[in-house]
């Protein structure tokens, strides 16, 4: 990680998400500009472990909690 400032421009350092750094690694291999030993050495195994894990719309879990007529939706344990 580079920390030192440049007078010509300003650089922000940002995090991508693992799905984000997967599509971009996948992309590059589409378009020919790295091979797919490089896209895999691109992404840290760590992030990858979140892609692993069932990932929920937070507006389609309050929409379902909003339909349901259970009284247990109220606690939110039916859907848990």
């Amino acid at each position: 990680m580079r920390t030192e400032s440049c007078t010509c421009c300003r650089h922000v350092m940002v995090k991508r998400t693992a799905q984000a750094a997967l599509k971009i690694a996948c992309d590059l291999v589409d378009e020919k500009m790295i091979t797919e030993e490089k896209a895999v050495s691109m992404i840290d195994p760590r992030n990858l472990d979140t892609l692993l894990h069932p990932q929920f719309d937070a507006a389609a879990i309050k929409a379902a909690r909003a339909g349901c007529k259970s009284a247990r939706c109220f606690t939110g344990s039916c859907l848990r």
